[in-house]
């Protein structure tokens, strides 16, 4: 029986993906000893590392403010070199160290003035020291392992309002945490950080834990088996469209572990630039007001059409677990986006602790809808294998990497009115192909290069030829677009 996706079919991330990366985020990609998976694994841990590392970045999406923290599962066999994700995550290494050294010296001031003071922390009445000034700090840190219970994963996050970084490279630690009835079932609370939903616990002994604005970040590496085994094999458990999947197809090859110059720098670099992140760090969970992030309209008109066609291709083959992948995929790309963003500030030596707003680029969106839709495709193929009553089709898989019109279709489109047209406009359009108005209605949300401006107004945006390569099957209206929004490049 098999077990696990085949993904001879799915394909990794673009080249053009690795070209548009900050600077220094791209040279260690560059830097990764192994073959190009390991390139791939390790983009994606430093992607799901560096969403924990920046506190007091925000965008807007829909009519909710979120911050980058994101949700990273990657898979691969055993032996296949998943150990180049545990790189990626050294890069929070510094920054954890530091907010508990830091929480420990609080703790060390605190009981040092207790005993000074001669009084208890339910008296704190003294002339050394005035009345609640004796609170007992509340410990700070970064990370948080898999291994834990529902309270205490709460408890940590609402003492850690700037996020934290949920790492393990098991999935089965969370897995059996999440299952365990001693631990409590906090998938719940998975989903809801997700969000930042307003959280509240209630514990007999415990009492209540509220977390106003709860912030996740998530990391794990694991084997094919392991993933389904998270969600109880469960495709229409909501954890599953919160996740940026990522499985590698290739069996495990003899590599040599021969130290080498790449390797070594590699490391160096690695620790350097964790520093960089660090002092980064530092600037913005420092700063009164959040560092915004924003798209320009040209930059949306970008978004919605992928993510719209990606849908309407999802909803002919799949059922609400897998269209909710469509769906979160605006908000995954624009958490990465935003994370490249923020990343070219640092590389570049910007004052982030001043800077008020940044402007995505039109690069980092295409780059964060790439990756977005690449682990949308990754996770369509293990869903599929989890549940043999889902679709795993080419039009599952063309819904996410671009159009394959019919020649009925593209005679449709190239008769659509340039610019903005009404919904009279598109009937007459109809009329004179002799579709009926139900197909013309269909066709028109699933066309590339077309987009909803209001009702019963819409807009063909510039065209040009498609372009089918499996590796970049994008259409040529999204570059045409893309040329349009705002750059801060």
């Amino acid at each position: 029986m098999k077990t696990t996706a085949d993904q001879s079919t799915v394909p990794g991330f673009p080249a053009d993906v690795y070209a548009h990366l900050p600077p220094q985020l791209a040279q260690l990609c560059d830097l990764v000893p192994g073959g190009h998976s390991k390139k791939e694994m390790y983009l994606l841990g430093a992607i799901g590392t560096v969403s924990s590392l920046l506190p007091n970045v925000r965008f807007k999406h829909g009519s909710h403010w979120y911050s980058p923290h994101i949700y990273v599962v990657v898979s691969a066999a055993a032996g296949t070199g998943k150990s180049c994700v545990r790189m990626a995550a050294k890069l929070a290494d510094n920054i954890d160290q530091r907010l508990q050294d830091e929480s420990a010296a609080r703790l060390a001031a605190w009981e040092k003035e207790v005993e000074q003071g001669g009084r208890s922390p339910t008296n704190p009445v003294s002339p050394i020291c005035p009345a609640g000034s004796l609170s007992k700090p509340t410990p700070k840190s970064l990370r948080v392992g898999a291994n834990t219970t529902g309270a205490a994963l709460g408890r940590r996050l609402a003492d850690n309002p700037d996020g934290l970084l949920l790492y393990s490279t098991e999935i089965d630690s969370l897995s059996r945490s999440n299952s365990s009835k001693d631990h409590g079932d906090f998938s719940d609370l998975l989903r809801q950080a997700y969000h930042h939903e307003s959280i509240i616990i209630d514990r007999k002994g415990d009492g209540t834990t509220r977390i106003d604005e709860p912030r996740l970040a998530v990391l794990m590496t694991g084997t094919q088996a392991q993933f389904p085994r998270l969600l109880n094999r469960n495709t229409e458990d909501g954890l599953l469209s919160r996740f940026l999947y990522f499985e590698v197809g290739e069996l495990p090859e003899y590599e040599s572990q021969r130290p080498t110059h790449k390797a070594d720098k590699f490391a160096t670099e690695t620790e350097m630039y964790a520093d960089k992140l660090n002092l980064a760090h530092k600037k913005l969970s420092g700063r009164t007001e959040p560092l915004f992030v924003q798209a320009s309209e040209e930059c949306w008109d970008l978004i919605d059409l992928r993510c719209q066609w990606a849908f309407n291709g999802m909803r002919e083959h799949a059922n609400g677990a897998l269209l909710a992948v469509a769906n979160r995929a605006s908000l995954n790309a624009i958490r990465i986006a935003s994370i490249l963003t923020i990343l070219r500030l640092i590389d570049a030596g910007k004052d982030i602790s001043r800077t008020k707003t940044v402007a995505l680029s039109a690069n980092d969106i295409e780059t964060g809808l790439s990756i977005a839709f690449t682990c949308a495709d990754h996770l369509n193929a293990i869903a599929a294998v989890m549940n043999k009553n889902l679709k795993n089709s080419p039009a599952v898989m063309d819904a996410f990497r671009g159009p394959v019109l019919t020649a009925a279709q593209k005679d449709f489109y190239k008769s659509l009115p340039e610019g903005e047209f009404t919904t009279a406009d598109l009937l007459k359009v109809a009329s004179d192909h002799r579709i009926h108005k139900s197909k013309a209605y269909r066709w028109i949300d699933m066309l590339p290069g077309v987009i909803k401006v209001d009702r019963g107004l819409f807009k063909k945006l510039p065209h040009r030829t498609n372009r089918t390569n499996r590796t970049n099957r994008t259409n040529r209206t999204f570059e045409t677009l893309s040329k349009t929004c705002l750059s801060t490049e």
